[in-house]
């Protein structure tokens, strides 16, 4: 029942970081160009959008900050909120790996290449489902715990499946561009 108890409060925090980024696979789509004339202002931002959500968000989880969420703003219980930190720190990745999937995502879109998306969707699911059954059910750990690391290795999952066709298509970029302007496709 403490699984059920924190899980919202964890959710919560990492949501505030997860949510801004919630736009940028549209922004992708929209600004990176046929040609990707926008690509590295895009990258560059998604690197600091990326950095600055998980550090935030890292911030907050490994610091005393963490006691003033969980117990201040979200009411929890000491021992509630001493619970709450494992599964909070797994999380502090969580951010920067969904930026950087909407980045590799926004990139395929704008390619017209949303097979290797969906393919990624459904290793990244296949993922959580497997760390769910193998922590909760062989190695019988807590819900939450095995909630956020199977959030955690589903992600990782999915944006190691996207990495060589994001490589791909932006290979298949670089060489377009080198072939119809030779002194621009160092980027």
């Amino acid at each position: 029942l403490d699984s059920l108890a924190v899980f919202p409060v964890v959710h919560a925090l990492t949501f505030l970081f997860i949510c801004l980024w919630l736009f940028f696979q549209e922004v992708v789509i929209a600004l990176v160009g046929d040609s990707h004339d926008n690509y590295l202002p895009l990258r560059n931002f998604a690197l600091v959008l990326a950095v600055a959500a998980s550090l935030g968000l890292g911030l907050i989880t490994f610091t005393p900050l963490s006691q003033v969420w969980f117990m201040t703003v979200s009411g929890l219980s000491p021992e509630l909120a001493a619970f709450s930190n494992l599964p909070a720190r797994i999380l502090t990745l969580i951010p920067a790996l969904w930026v950087l999937l909407s980045f590799q995502r926004g990139i395929l879109v704008n390619e017209a290449k949303t097979g290797p998306i969906t393919q990624g969707t459904v290793a990244q699911v296949l993922t959580i489902i497997l760390v769910l059954g193998v922590t909760v059910h062989v190695l019988e750990w807590v819900g939450i715990v095995s909630a956020a690391l199977a959030l955690l290795c589903g992600g990782l999952v999915s944006c190691a499946y996207l990495f060589p066709w994001f490589l791909w298509v932006r290979n298949r970029n670089r060489q377009e561009a080198a072939s119809t302007h030779p002194n621009t496709a160092t980027c």
